[in-house]
């Protein structure tokens, strides 16, 4: 039996701008509201930095509805106005209230289908791509995850046809683990090297709550600071793919003259 079945069960029943937690195992005039209040939209996908606990009311001495242990994933409806008060979601009902601090924004980068795509840009060479997801991995005496990719290029320069790899990843926890709403996205170049012997990396931030894939390294400031935009999407598959155009262009004539050299 689940430990949670001496407990209240609530649903929720949206009626805008309030929110409604009944009591659904009350009969007729027997059913209460246990909360009646404002409620804004919130990011809905997060992650439980600590065990917490389960209100049945967002204040810390409302009664425990249960617990949340720390690594696990949490499904958030909506946050209580203007407080550090979540409504989360358990088996597709509303459940009860989590405080905001104890958790940090999380996605999943994993992608069932591979992507494809072509790049040309001035005296650059022009590419084909296919992108494909190859596995999760946690990050050792951490809560991070990280999706890892592999990026095929296939090119031409001049007469030249070359391919190559890049290893790609996406971190799924925020960056840094902070409140923000910022995911790491990084472009590796295995076989190129930097003045500094260190293979070429190249960094975007992913600000999720604006759509926003922002550059935030490159190879080649000016040809960046000219062609790079910070780019609005809304979708692990299009940030993938920006990033790579990103990086396509970031990667700058110096880069690329080592890329072909390479092969």
């Amino acid at each position: 039996m689940n430990i949670f079945t001496n407990f209240i069960f609530m649903m929720i029943l949206i009626i805008s701008p309030l929110i409604y937690l009944v009591d659904v195992h009350a009969k007729g005039n027997e059913k209460k509201s246990f909360f009646n209040g404002m409620v804004v939209g919130a990011y809905s996908h997060f992650l439980a930095l600590k065990e917490l606990n389960i209100r049945s009311k967002p204040m810390t001495k409302s009664k425990r509805l249960g617990r949340i242990k720390k690594g696990e994933r949490v499904e958030v409806l909506g946050r209580v106005g203007r407080t550090q008060w979540f409504i989360i979601k358990q088996d597709g009902k509303a459940k009860g209230f989590v405080y905001r601090k104890l958790l940090a924004p999380i996605l999943d980068g994993s992608i069932s289908e591979s992507l494809t795509g072509k790049l040309g840009y001035g005296t650059f060479p022009l590419c084909t791509y296919i992108l494909k997801f190859k596995k999760k991995e946690s990050i050792n005496n951490s809560l991070q995850v990280i999706s890892n990719y592999l990026v095929n290029f296939s090119c031409q320069d001049g007469k030249k046809i070359f391919s190559f790899e890049v290893d790609m990843f996406l971190t799924e926890l925020a960056y840094r683990y902070k409140k923000n709403y910022i995911f790491q996205v990084n472009l590796d170049l295995p076989n190129v090297l930097d003045k500094t012997g260190e293979r070429i990396s190249i960094t975007n931030l992913y600000h999720i709550k604006e759509g926003a894939l922002e550059p935030l390294s490159h190879s080649n400031p000016k040809i960046s600071s000219k062609n790079q935009k910070i780019s609005k999407y809304t979708s692990v598959e299009k940030v993938l793919r920006s990033a790579i155009v990103n990086s396509y262009m970031k990667w700058g004539h110096d880069t690329w003259k080592k890329i072909i050299l390479s092969n």
